[in-house]
């Protein structure tokens, strides 16, 4: 099966932004846990971008709350973005991680993610 999926993180700010564009499942886990492994150790905030993501299944889910599991033993905030009625918003409800993570519609207003990779950024 061909999964079009894309994706990455950067800093932005004094956040650390992992973007997920496209399907992921278990074919890009690798691809996700490479990106994971290469957040900044400063950043204090992380956020998932799933506004571009099409399809997650439960690999990608588990690989959040792993995620969010570790970075809050460092001290460190997660923060899933995620609209209310996408796909990844309706599986991250259906399997209960909605209730376990800290998933918004939007990125707060000081935590914005910019659409282009060219645009300023916004993020503390």
């Amino acid at each position: 099966m061909h999964v079009d999926a894309s994706g990455g993180g950067r800093r932005v700010g004094q956040c650390w932004v992992i973007e997920l564009i496209g399907e992921h499942d278990l074919s890009t886990a690798s691809m996700i846990a490479e990106w994971m492994a290469g957040i900044d150790d400063s950043a204090r905030l992380i956020e998932i971008d799933l506004r571009e993501a099409e399809f997650i299944d439960s690999t990608v889910v588990g690989k959040l709350v792993s995620l969010e599991a570790a970075l809050a033993q460092a001290g460190r905030e997660l923060l899933i973005v995620s609209p209310a009625g996408s796909f990844p918003r309706r599986v991250l409800d259906v399997v209960g991680a909605s209730l376990m993570l800290q998933v918004v519609d939007e990125p707060p207003f000081d935590v914005q993610l910019p659409r282009r990779r060219e645009e300023a950024s916004s993020c503390p």
